[in-house]
């Protein structure tokens, strides 16, 4: 085994190939399936000879050896794998083998008399040693997924032997061969620049990457946690695929009654507690059922319905997972919901080819009337569908979030504060989708074109144009609202508060704009000219964005936001005389809000007067600590620091650097951590330190080197704005 993954790896090349992208898995599947044909085939003859020998018809002969084979299938697959592992079996299989061998020589003629005890005693022997010792191999190569990851990975490390050494140097947790499929579970430390490294866990069956604690967390949480509130108050909830417990301890959070987890590998329920620390512990909480079976045989023969289902897991090449995407699965899974019920696909787009993915969602679009859709990563839509409309009742995702203290804090570790970072995830409903889906083929149970097509590539998909052709044909999260306001002042501050989340978090002007025209619409005219001022400047449009600020301004001389926003413009453009006026009145008419105060102590700094800096930014910084109970502006230091330093205040300047810089090697490291370093050594020469200035000086080039070669290996990074010392 291990000699044929090796071999699978330098055939790799291939699969970037037309027309040779099977050429290594046929190869490699020839290499372990050829020699036991062979072997096969040729014992019919000998068959024949050992029907003469014992006088018996061929035919029977030939019936019981076939029998013999179903036999020994079913034993290994149902039997010997989920009590010994795939390793043990294949070396009972080989023993097995050889013991017919020695039951053959008794009946087989030698002229020789002594050959046949002497074969008997050396096969014997063999047997043994066969069945004693198991077939050895590392499953961090074997189970590595090579047939999806192997092309990429020796791109990424340059050669197979660069990338066989880093898989081992995975710390191995759990290995388990079960009767479905094999099941690992593997730490790694992700190196972050000036920090600890930081521990992630990857969960690997069949050597696909399932879930990871890295970037993927935030896709498992919102999966869990979307379609209950979506649906509104839940009791029973179904979900097909455990994965690494996370989506079901996220669930759980939930004050659910009862949640139903069908998995055909119940290794994975093991597996799941090395994700103790992130997952809930799930699988000790009493409402959790658990059911091993196949998801779509489940269904067929039980017929309890569900407020929710959760389809967690999709990989379109399996036959277990294909058959729910079919039209035909579909459908079974929206015959067992109850009334209001809905049914939650999670989309992988690299799964699969464009083609496959428009197919599968062209059936969910066929079966379910209503549908939302959501963007919850990068790599990953959320498909929810049901009989009955579906719409977003904000006031009930906030009641929750506010009010489910379990809720709040599993959100809160993927970053979502409120209703809001859920809302903008949103992208289309139904219409839209079926709309940029376009006419074309649907995945039904007679041609199953999804799994057969997805099974003759398995590599991983970049689906870009797919992904383009959503967000052009994404819709407007406001038709789809409820429940945000009684009156229309209230539906403008809720609008207001998340035309500000796309602007911030998720960086969507086009839908801003959306908002900024409902507001017009409501006659806040002010807060509707500043959202379309933001959004305008992220679109570039700079002179619009000033010109609906300043308009602000106008109708409302007051106006923070307005204030803020042509302040930090001019500030970040390096523009310090003009942003001056508005960042002063916005200090002294809010003087209670530490941002405000802590942005005007910077634009103080960078104009040269000293020390009205060093008192605003102190003022910011108990404001922030002691009202806000936040982190104090932890650059506060730094720019105390160097203006202490111009004022000749050389105790307090080094104290404040210090302090800095041992905040700062907790994050990631910047040109800002450099010039701390070398504006410490000029302090140090002042106060008469000059070896530890010395130290501060070789840190800081030290930086600086390695700074300029990370930036001279990663492609040049897009026009920004903000001043020589951004905010932390």
């Amino acid at each position: 085994m291990p000699q044929v993954a090796l071999f699978y790896l330098k055939l790799t090349p291939f699969l970037s190939r037309p027309g040779l992208t099977q050429l290594p898995a046929t190869l490699a599947a020839m290499s372990l399936m050829l020699p036991a044909a062979l072997f096969l085939g040729a014992a019919l003859p000998l068959l024949g000879q050992g029907a003469r020998v014992l006088r018996r018809p061929a035919p029977g002969v030939v019936i019981f050896f076939a029998l013999g084979i179903v036999l020994g299938d079913l034993v290994i697959g149902l039997l010997a794998i989920p009590a010994f592992g795939l390793r043990r079996s294949l070396s009972l299989v080989s023993a097995v083998g050889l013991l017919a061998a020695i039951l053959f020589l008794a009946f087989a003629r030698f002229r020789n008399p002594t050959l046949r005890p002497t074969l008997a005693l050396f096969l014997l022997g063999l047997m043994i040693v066969l069945g004693a010792y198991p077939a050895s191999w590392d499953p961090r190569i074997i189970d590595a997924g090579l047939y999806r990851y192997g092309a990429r990975s020796i791109e990424r490390f340059g050669s197979v032997a660069d990338y066989l050494a880093a898989r081992q140097g995975i710390d191995l947790l759990f290995y388990h061969e079960g009767k479905e499929s094999s099941v690992m579970v593997e730490r790694t430390l992700r190196p972050a620049e000036g920090m600890p490294p930081e521990e992630v866990l990857t969960l690997t069956v069949d050597g696909k990457v399932e879930a990871t604690t890295g970037n993927d967390i935030r896709t498992q949480v919102l999966q869990g946690h979307i379609p209950v509130l979506v649906h509104g108050p839940t009791e029973t909830v179904l979900q097909i695929d455990f994965l690494d417990g996370i989506t079901a301890g996220s669930v759980l959070r939930h004050p659910v009654k009862s949640l139903t987890v069908i998995e055909r590998e119940p290794a994975l329920f093991e597996a799941s507690k090395n994700f103790a620390s992130y997952n809930n512990s799930p699988i000790d909480d009493p409402r959790l059922l658990r059911v091993v079976d196949g998801a779509r045989a489940r269904l067929l023969a039980a017929l309890a319905r569900y407020d929710v289902i959760l389809v967690a897991g999709l990989e379109p090449w399996l036959p277990q997972s294909a058959s729910l995407v079919t039209t035909e699965g579909l459908a079974l899974l929206k015959d067992r919901l109850n009334s209001g019920g809905l049914v939650s696909l999670r989309v992988p787009l690299g799964s699969t080819g464009e083609a496959e993915l428009r197919a599968v969602m062209r059936s969910f679009a066929r079966v379910f009337p209503s549908i939302l859709v959501f963007r919850i990563s990068d790599e990953d839509l959320l498909l929810l569908g049901s009989a009955e409309p579906l719409s977003l009742d904000a006031g009930w995702f906030r009641n929750v979030i506010s009010s489910t203290s379990d809720v709040s804090h599993d959100l809160h570790r993927v970053t979502v504060i409120g209703a809001n970072e859920i809302l903008y995830t949103f992208r289309l409903a139904g219409d839209g989708l079926r709309k940029a889906l376009s006419e074309g083929p649907v995945n039904d149970d007679d041609h199953a074109p999804v799994e057969f097509a997805s099974a003759r590539d398995m590599t991983v998909h970049g689906n870009s144009a797919l992904v383009a052709a959503l967000e052009e044909a994404g819709g407007s999260v406001l038709p789809h609202l409820k429940n945000y306001g009684a009156t229309p002042e209230e539906k403008a501050d809720f609008l207001y508060n998340l035309a500000k989340s796309y602007l911030g978090i998720a960086g969507d002007p086009v839908r801003a704009k959306e908002i900024a025209r409902e507001l017009q619409s409501l006659g806040q005219t002010v807060q509707a000219r500043w959202v379309m001022g933001e959004a305008l400047m992220q679109q570039a449009d700079v002179d619009g964005a000033l010109g609906e600020w300043r308009g602000v301004l106008e109708a409302e001389p007051g106006n923070l936001d307005a204030l803020f926003s042509l302040g930090t413009y001019f500030m970040d453009t390096r523009d310090y005389w003009k942003a001056e006026p508005y960042l002063d009145k916005a200090a002294k008419t809010y003087a209670d809000v530490s941002i405000v105060r802590y942005n005007h102590g910077r634009n103080l700094f960078y104009l040269g007067n000293n020390r009205e800096a060093i008192a605003e930014l102190k003022e910011a910084r108990r404001i922030n600590v002691e009202k806000e109970k936040r982190d104090g502006y932890p650059l506060v230091d730094y720019l105390v620091g160097v203006v202490s330093h111009r004022l000749k205040n050389d105790k307090e300047a080094a104290a404040s650097l210090e302090t800095y810089l041992k905040w700062a090697y907790t994050q990631p490291l910047t040109r800002v951590e450099v010039d701390a370093h070398l504006k410490l050594a000029e302090v140090y020469d002042v106060i008469g330190k000059r070896f530890d200035a010395h130290k501060q000086r070789q840190k800081g080039e030290e930086l600086l080197r390695r700074l300029q070669g990370e930036a001279s290996q990663s492609p040049p990074a897009g026009p920004t704005g903000g001043g020589t010392s951004p905010p932390r």
